[in-house]
């Protein structure tokens, strides 16, 4: 009886922990594309990719399950690209409608990259070379997104770097 009474309490948590991911995303995406036409300096955060891989793997390591981590990711780029598309909307703004595609792809498919980094957990091989397979696709997006090495980039990559080894430092609680 009390092991299905924690099974509902963790699925409840693990709803809740989603929730807050879907708005997390809504929030950047509005934030993101509003910064685009009223403040520049804060949407070359907003905007990349490296943030988005950096809150990703954050996402996703601090999920209970590979499945968790997968549904997770979605929801929070989903919720970015919703929030990005109705932002532009409301603000009467030119849509970029590549932009949109592209990040509307990376949301659909998310969830493969958020089920697999998920098991970049401990001292594998496996788990060394998804880590490994995660700051190269970073580096090369930086690189083809950006036209080039950028401080801020390279300090999202570095960040990205210490989350995915931070496992080797702390004990953490899955979400």
């Amino acid at each position: 009886m009390n092991r299905t009474a924690s099974k509902g309490k963790q699925f409840a948590a693990g709803l809740r922990n989603s929730g807050w991911i879907l708005l997390l995303g809504l929030l950047l995406g509005a934030v993101g594309r509003w910064s685009a036409y009223h403040a520049p300096f804060l949407a070359e955060l907003a905007s990349g990719i490296p943030l988005w891989i950096l809150l990703g793997c954050l996402v996703s390591l601090g999920s209970r399950s590979s499945w968790r981590a997968g549904c997770n990711v979605f929801l929070l780029l989903g919720g970015m690209v919703c929030a990005s598309y109705f932002t532009t909307e409301l603000m009467s703004a030119p849509q970029s409608w590549k932009f949109l595609a592209g990040w509307g792809a990376a949301a659909v498919f998310s969830p493969v990259p958020g089920f697999f980094v998920w098991y970049a957990r401990g001292g594998s091989l496996q788990a060394w070379i998804l880590r490994l397979g995660v700051l190269a696709f970073q580096t090369l997006a930086m690189l083809a997104a950006s036209g080039g090495a950028r401080l801020l980039n390279m300090l999202l990559i570095a960040a990205t770097a210490a989350v995915l080894l931070w496992d080797k430092a702390v004990e953490r609680r899955p979400l």
